[in-house]
């Protein structure tokens, strides 16, 4: 039971929201992002020290505090040459996401992502996502906890990828780009490529918010 408790995450985006302005955390300081609800709903901790990524670019890797899943989703932010958040990555393994145990703490993990980094114009312009993610279980069955949630009639592209569906999506929102992709899917190793230090055999769900240049 201890390790449970442990696991406990919020699943929709209220907790996550609070204290982001319509900004969001993308442009901001990482300090900002170290001190979001984020943050401290899911006890991110540095796993390797920040590495030069060339161009006086630096990289972040960050795991959740859950032992159970810590090998199972990491958090990856790039900051620009002026210590500003460029870029954000949430990688979720996909074991995580489609196991009935921990299904809830996935989802929770990427709506809150989603609603600490995105502003809320680029949370408006992804139209129902979030609350897709957050409302609707693998089972796509609405979740007893939100029946207020008005969602759409048929899975979105976003969220099709986020169930394993389909390989990826893009969207471009007013002032970032916006990516869910699915690594190794369907073992297409020639449609989509594993990074360097990641499982070849590992499905991963990256979720990716960037800046405009």
């Amino acid at each position: 039971m201890a390790e449970r408790s442990e696991m406990a995450a919020p699943t929709g985006t209220a907790g996550a929201s609070k204290g982001i302005g319509s900004g969001g955390i993308l442009g901001s300081r990482p300090e900002l992002l170290l001190q979001s609800p984020l943050f401290g709903d899911f006890r991110f901790a540095e796993y390797e020290p920040a590495k030069p990524i060339g161009a006086g670019r630096t990289w972040h890797g960050y795991r959740p505090g859950a032992e159970r899943i810590r090998d199972a989703a990491t958090l990856n932010l790039e900051i620009d040459t002026e210590g500003s958040i460029d870029r954000l990555t949430l990688c979720l393994d996909r074991n995580l996401i489609e196991r009935p145990a921990d299904g809830s703490f996935a989802r929770g993990l990427a709506a809150g992502f989603l609603t600490c980094t995105l502003s809320e114009a680029g949370r408006l312009a992804l139209g129902g996502l979030i609350d897709e993610i957050s409302n609707i279980p693998v089972s796509n069955m609405p979740a007893a906890s939100d029946p207020a949630a008005i969602l759409p009639r048929f899975p979105s592209p976003g969220y099709r990828v986020f169930l394993g569906h389909q390989a990826d999506f893009d969207q471009e929102l007013p002032d970032s780009q916006f990516r869910i992709v699915n690594l190794n899917w369907s073992r297409r190793r020639d449609q989509v490529a594993t990074p360097p230090g990641y499982d070849g055999e590992t499905m991963w769900l990256w979720l990716i918010a960037r800046r405009h240049p």
